[in-house]
């Protein structure tokens, strides 16, 4: 199902629900949201996020993958912006989330126009306001990382493996 509204196209693509539910599913299911590169996306990608880890029977990772999404769609729309501001475009710059959920692994992928890697920030300041939100996506998923995929831009990713763990707490390291 493709849902678009106020320049926010989203899908939810699945495999047989049953086998998602059984856990005997071999190949795997994901969410993809394409929006323009605004602020206003935000809370429409994280209530995204939400209703499909809830209907992927997940919900308990909720908060966490929720806060992923929103420290790297952030980013993600800031170089957007940033990288469309000095050239002269007909149409916005447009971001895409893709979660995707496979037997043992949930991923969450951000794609953006910009080439450059996102600033890491070696230690936030008290009062700074950004530079923390890749410290925070390191500290709630396994792993995290960006490539450059061949049609331009970039993809931040992050996974979370769902091996092991329990469905009321996520171990800390």
């Amino acid at each position: 199902m493709t849902i678009r509204m106020n320049g926010i196209t989203s899908a939810v693509i699945r495999t047989n629900l049953a086998d998602l539910h059984s856990g005997a599913m071999s190949a795997g299911v994901y969410f993809c949201l394409q929006a323009e590169a605004h602020p206003s996306a935000l809370p429409h990608a994280r209530r995204c996020a939400r209703h499909t880890l809830a209907a992927w029977r997940l919900g308990h990772l909720a908060d966490d993958i929720e806060l992923v999404v929103s420290e790297l769609l952030t980013n993600a729309i800031r170089a957007s912006l940033t990288a469309t501001s000095a050239s002269v475009m007909q149409t916005a710059p447009v971001v895409a989330l893709y979660i995707a959920l496979d037997p043992d692994l949930l991923s969450v992928l951000v794609w953006d126009c910009c080439p450059e890697p996102p600033v890491q920030v070696a230690h936030a300041g008290d009062d700074d306001e950004t530079g923390r939100g890749l410290v925070i996506v390191q500290a709630l998923t396994d792993q995290w990382g960006i490539c450059a995929p061949s049609g331009g831009g970039k993809v931040v990713w992050a996974q979370l493996s769902l091996t092991g763990r329990d469905q009321r707490t996520k171990p800390r390291s």
